[in-house]
């Protein structure tokens, strides 16, 4: 994927979850395993 296409399915995981993902971790999340672990964070911090 290019970086356009990150961001793209970046936006499209907070518009399912309803979640933001800040940008500095973004830049942390590398395989798709950080990837779920941040939106399972996310999600179970919009929910507190």
């Amino acid at each position: 994927m290019d970086s356009l296409a990150i961001m793209n399915f970046m936006l499209e995981i907070e518009d399912r979850f309803d979640i933001s993902i800040p940008l500095d971790r973004a830049a942390d999340i590398a395989t798709v395993d950080d990837l779920v672990s941040a939106v399972e964070s996310l999600v179970k911090q919009e929910k507190a």
